[in-house]
């Protein structure tokens, strides 16, 4: 938000370079890793792109009690339900070993009860998977940090262009990288255009009050800082800020 800030636009509408900070963005998941470089008001932001991201929505209870798939999935329900209704142990505590040993027990049982290999299941399995745990693999971590390091060699010497503007990493029998580039949103409240919001306000509200308002209104403070304030109804100015 801060570097969309600081990067003017010119009278015909073209981003002032001079003013533009660029971002270099890398994150990994396991195996998984991704960059995106952020030209400010030039291409999509993180606000842009953070919805057309899957969110972890679990796994169905109707899939964990009667079709499980893997020794996760037993996991999962042993931790939901098992510890729920069989533990004498009280309260879990993810980070006692007797209470996930008990989870750990329980859930080779309902792995054999499913004909699911359970092998995979030992101690820092089943607490990764009940804590949900991300692991951070060093090589993946290594990978991302030189990715993001060439970006910036690239945008600092031009000797390349940069990736356009969005880079997943997928191991798989070598590291495949996949380039997008991501859609700008317009109406985005970071670095669009988009200056219209819906706001309820008391109509016995002074102008005082409904300034007051604003600065606490989030939405009013992402992009815009630098504008001048105005307000007006149909019929003319109650408050404007250059004058």
């Amino acid at each position: 938000e801060k570097l969309v800030e600081l990067t003017k636009v010119k009278e015909d509408g073209e981003v002032d370079l001079e003013t533009m900070i660029p971002m270099i963005d890398g994150g990994s998941s396991g195996f998984l890793g991704q960059v995106k470089v952020i030209l400010p008001r030039k291409n999509a932001c993180l606000e842009c792109v953070i919805g057309i991201f899957e969110q972890d929505g679990g796994v169905p209870m109707c899939t964990l009690k009667s079709k499980p798939r893997l020794p996760e999935h037993c996991v999962l329900y042993v931790r939901a339900k098992v510890w729920e209704e069989e533990s004498p142990l009280g309260e879990l505590d993810t980070d006692n070993p007797e209470h996930i040993n008990w989870i750990r027990q329980r859930s080779v049982d309902r792995c054999h009860e499913f004909n699911i290999p359970s092998e995979s299941l030992d101690y820092q399995k089943v607490q990764g998977v009940v804590k949900n745990i991300i692991p951070a693999i060093a090589s993946t971590n290594a990978i991302i940090a030189a990715a993001c390091c060439n970006e910036a060699v690239k945008i600092l010497t031009l000797f390349a262009k940069n990736v356009d503007d969005f880079a997943l990493f997928v191991p798989l029998e070598a590291c495949v990288v996949t380039p997008q580039k991501l859609e700008k949103k317009e109406d985005c409240s970071v670095c669009g255009r988009a200056s219209e919001y819906a706001l309820e306000v008391d109509p016995e509200t002074s102008v005082e009050d409904f300034l007051e308002l604003i600065k606490t209104d989030v939405r009013f403070h992402m992009g815009h800082k630098t504008k001048m304030i105005k307000v007006s109804n149909e019929k003319t100015n109650v408050y404007d800020q250059s004058n």
